[in-house]
């Protein structure tokens, strides 16, 4: 069996693609909006954090992810 230490490690660098970053915040997105806050005011903090992403992209993600989530529960 070949070691596999460089892939273990893949889980603990920041992914490339900005969906695959919304993916990784969307347990935190879903709590801000479930707490009351805009989706414009998350998009403007993940823009603080350096996940620049543009409202319409985010609110693109944000439909593919809740599609997902609810084709998950259904199932």
């Amino acid at each position: 069996m070949p070691d596999l230490a460089q892939f273990r490690t893949l889980c603990e660098e920041k992914p490339d693609s900005k969906m695959a970053l919304i993916r990784r915040a969307w347990p935190d997105i879903v709590a801000a909006l479930n707490c009351g806050h805009t989706l414009k005011r998350v998009c403007e903090r993940l823009n603080e954090d350096g996940v620049t992403v543009d409202y319409k992209t985010l609110s693109a993600y944000m439909s593919v992810l809740r599609r997902k989530q609810r084709s998950v529960a259904v199932s």
